[in-house]
């Protein structure tokens, strides 16, 4: 029903083509959610394996591999969630601002 109106608003050829562009984009799309994801699980596995048994979260932080997931920006957060929802303490090294060990604390800790 939706596509009638928007052939009735645009017509049938500005619409075929939306669509068209849309089939290009969305695999693309789909593609790029899959690496990131992919990359994010690696570099969870590595951090995880790595700070087992740390008690100190900012030496957490720290650590490459989680410096690398920090790296990639919001497009890992639904996954970092995902991951870490039963382990508060995780969770708080990557929501919480200019927590010990982001890159944005180690710049204004440096410049004091």
């Amino acid at each position: 029903m939706e596509i009638a109106r928007l052939v009735e608003t645009y017509g049938y050829g500005e619409v075929l083509q939306a669509l068209a562009n849309l089939r290009e984009t969305l695999p693309n799309n789909i593609l790029s959610s899959i690496a990131v994801r992919e990359k994010f699980t690696e570099l969870a596995c590595q951090w995880t394996r790595s700070v087992e048994g740390m008690s100190s979260a900012a030496e957490m932080a720290k650590h490459p591999a989680y410096q690398e997931i920090i790296g990639m920006g919001g497009s890992c957060d639904s996954f970092f969630i995902s991951r870490f929802e039963s382990k508060p303490a995780l969770l708080a090294i990557r929501f919480t601002p200019n927590y010990p060990g982001k890159p944005s604390a180690t710049r204004t800790a440096r410049k004091n």
